[in-house]
């Protein structure tokens, strides 16, 4: 059995981790304003610049190739163009987000709003809280069939699991 001092002690650790996470919030928030994906079009006659949100902020046309484009096939290109742009922001900053996230959970299925990766019936945790609840009935999942035979699984393989 863990002693009250045991469990202080591992407590003022986790705070301590924690302090660290909420410390580096800050220069994943500066980085992530600073996202500004710039991208040219394969015949480069667009460019087109676009923030983390998705807004262009400069578009351009580094050549004379859009002189001899019809409208429709400069707009077509204008558009695509636009569209890498903002994927492109999208995709850095779930880069940066992506050491922030808990253990199992996505930036971008949370971006998405897949509702199994925003609550899962098993929420993600640290291994360090997962240790200090793994014998806590009040953590334990309800059994299904599924779940009892991916446990039969893991337990075939050595794998100790939470749940």
């Amino acid at each position: 059995m863990t002693s009250p001092s045991d469990y202080d002690e591992r407590i003022d650790e986790l705070m301590a981790e924690y302090r660290r996470r909420r410390a580096g919030l800050a220069e994943m928030q500066r980085r992530i304003r600073r996202i500004s994906v710039t991208v040219t079009s394969p015949n480069r006659a667009v460019s087109v610049t676009a923030s983390v949100r998705g807004e262009i902020t400069e578009l351009s046309f580094p050549s004379g190739a859009y002189r001899g484009m019809a409208p429709a096939e400069l707009s077509a290109l204008l558009l695509s163009t636009m569209d890498e742009a903002r994927k492109a922001a999208h995709a850095e900053m779930v880069e940066v987000m992506r050491p922030h996230m808990p253990t199992g959970l996505s930036f971008g299925d949370l971006l998405g709003g897949d509702a199994d990766a925003l609550l899962p019936e098993r929420p993600p945790m640290t291994d360090a809280v997962r240790e200090l609840v793994s014998d806590d009935p009040r953590f334990a999942v309800p059994d299904t069939p599924g779940r009892a035979a991916a446990r039969k699984g893991d337990a075939e393989q050595g794998e100790r699991r939470w749940w």
